[in-house]
């Protein structure tokens, strides 16, 4: 049996489907940014923030960090915007656009025994901290993991050598 297990999320352990173009999802948006002092048509915001999300992908071999782009929607507007801030509008963003996630049946079980075994269970995955790291908790899995790497926290992503060899040298 190995001694280390290394997992990606989404797709192996959680089956989630969003959808970003969900009727009224912009239109909620747009309340949020209103609320805090950048107004946006819905369309203008929806189209606002894929302008910026293709600035970042095009820019570098990383997952984008979305919290960013948000940050970037409000300073258009000339409205400060801390990481809180920025973080809270990730979440409910997700949470607007998300249908559904759930663990794959067994997940958790598997992922407790290995532990038990004293067995180096570590998640791996191109994803969004801001999205990623609340649904992990959501599903009742952050105490299953010995170490997450994610990669908008890391400035690269899967297949890019660098990002394996960040968790390695991390946890040793």
């Amino acid at each position: 049996m190995y001694q280390n297990y290394i997992f990606d999320f989404y797709g192996t352990l959680a089956d989630i489907r969003t959808d970003e173009e969900l009727p009224g999802l912009w239109e909620k948006m747009s309340e949020i940014y209103a609320a805090m002092g950048a107004h946006y048509e819905p369309e203008e915001l929806r189209l606002s923030f894929r302008g910026l999300i293709r600035e970042r992908i095009g820019t570098e071999n990383a997952e984008p960090d979305l919290s960013k782009a948000f940050t970037g929607l409000y300073v258009a507007k000339g409205v400060h915007c801390d990481a809180l801030q920025a973080k809270m509008t990730a979440i409910f963003f997700r949470a607007m656009s998300r249908k559904f996630i759930r663990t794959y049946d067994g997940v958790k079980e598997l992922l407790r025994e290995l532990r038990e075994r004293g067995r180096g269970v570590y998640l791996l995955s191109n994803a969004q901290t801001d999205f990623t790291r609340p649904e992990i908790e959501m599903l009742g899995l952050t105490s299953c993991f010995d170490g997450i790497f994610i990669s908008s926290e890391q400035g690269c992503k899967k297949p890019a050598r660098e990002f394996f060899e960040g968790l390695l040298k991390h946890f040793h």
